[in-house]
């Protein structure tokens, strides 16, 4: 950057002349060039009158989310009047061909581009659009501007065929139409999830909560990530497109759920139900699912419960397991086809015959 000398004239006016603006170059190649002049003192002090051209580099706006590692450049030509305290914008911005990777999320933004004006006190988007998890984002809608700061934001969000891992062991691709509302210092997420296929890997284990209320993936979101604002108000639908696939259970269901929450700490309310015919093995015995739950209910602090009954065959007995397992409990109980005494089921299932053959 080169400086340049401010002339002060009266009464307090501070101006920077338009035949020889401030000029700030970035490393990447981007050239910003500011003129024009702020009321120091008197009648009507605090009056701006400023103008911006040029690009300047996203990496600028890391300080929004200290998560966050941007690349490219925002250009554009944007005049601020009115008053420091009631400045007034009009103008418009591009990006084009940007990228930006967040960390806490573990995902990158690619081919960003956006078309934003400024008028009537909002900051207006036209379109951004970018490709994340092998699909597309495009977003649309307005932001208040408050001052110097974002406001109240009214925009829609649509994803198509994103997929994403929000925590270990657990991966799904989806469509969604969501709304962000609110204010920018607290916003809001709400709108319809589908699934278009979801995948829970994630080894089971019913000492501690099959779904962690607190997100895995490493690093986590920091205290300080824009994400921890961010609210949840999301309905997630998944018709026979979920499956489990792990060391004790080769299952397929449907889900009902709501996510709740934030992005750096959801909470999870709803179901999954188990479609018959999946395999599902307990100690150590392989069992053919006839139905089954996983329940879900973190708002009311309940751990995930598994609710589901299984047959296997041992050699002339059809024995039947019936589940009901948390972090909390392990309950089940056996019978079988002819009927047999439980503790004769398990020597059946343990040696494969009854203790008296």
């Amino acid at each position: 950057a080169r400086s340049v000398p401010l002339r002060l004239e009266q009464p307090g006016r501070l101006v920077i002349d338009r035949s020889l603006p401030m000029v700030t170059v970035s490393a990447a190649g981007g050239q910003a060039k500011l003129h024009g002049g702020i009321e120091l003192w008197g009648e009507t002090r605090g009056k701006v009158w400023l103008e911006v051209d040029g690009s300047v580099r996203l990496s600028l706006f890391e300080s929004i989310d200290t998560d966050l590692v941007a690349s490219g450049l925002v250009s554009g030509l944007v005049e601020v009047s009115g008053t420091l305290g009631q400045p007034l914008f009009n103008g418009g911005a591009q990006v084009r061909d940007a990228s930006a990777h967040h960390v806490g999320l573990g995902s990158t933004f690619d081919n960003i581009d956006a078309d934003l004006r400024f008028a009537d006190g909002k900051v207006l988007v036209d379109q951004l659009s970018c490709q994340v998890g092998g699909g597309q984002l495009d977003l649309a809608g307005s932001m208040g501007i408050e001052g110097w700061a974002l406001g109240a934001l009214a925009l829609d969000l649509e994803a198509r065929d994103v997929a994403l891992s929000p925590s270990r062991g657990i991966w799904g691709r989806f469509d969604a139409a969501l709304e962000i509302a609110g204010h920018f210092d607290a916003p809001l997420v709400r709108g319809d999830v589908e699934l278009i296929s979801g995948v829970f890997s994630r080894p089971f284990d019913f000492e501690r909560p099959l779904v962690e209320r607190v997100r895995t993936v490493a690093p986590e979101i920091s205290a300080t990530s824009f994400f921890n604002r961010v609210s949840l108000d999301l309905d997630v639908s998944a018709p026979e497109t979920v499956s489990v696939r792990n060391d004790m259970a080769l299952l397929d269901g449907e889900m009902r759920m709501q996510l709740l929450g934030s992005i750096a700490r959801p909470r999870y309310v709803g179901q999954v139900r188990l479609i018959e015919g999946g395999r599902f093995t307990f100690r150590d015995i392989d069992y053919d699912l006839l139905s089954g739950q996983l329940l879900l209910d973190d708002e009311r602090g309940l751990p995930p419960r598994v609710r589901l009954s299984a047959t296997t065959e041992v050699g002339d007995y059809e024995v039947q397991l019936e589940l009901d397992a948390s972090s909390d409990s392990l309950d089940y109980r056996l019978s079988s086809t002819p009927a047999l005494p439980e503790s004769a089921i398990l020597m059946l299932l343990l040696t494969g015959q009854l203790g008296d053959d």
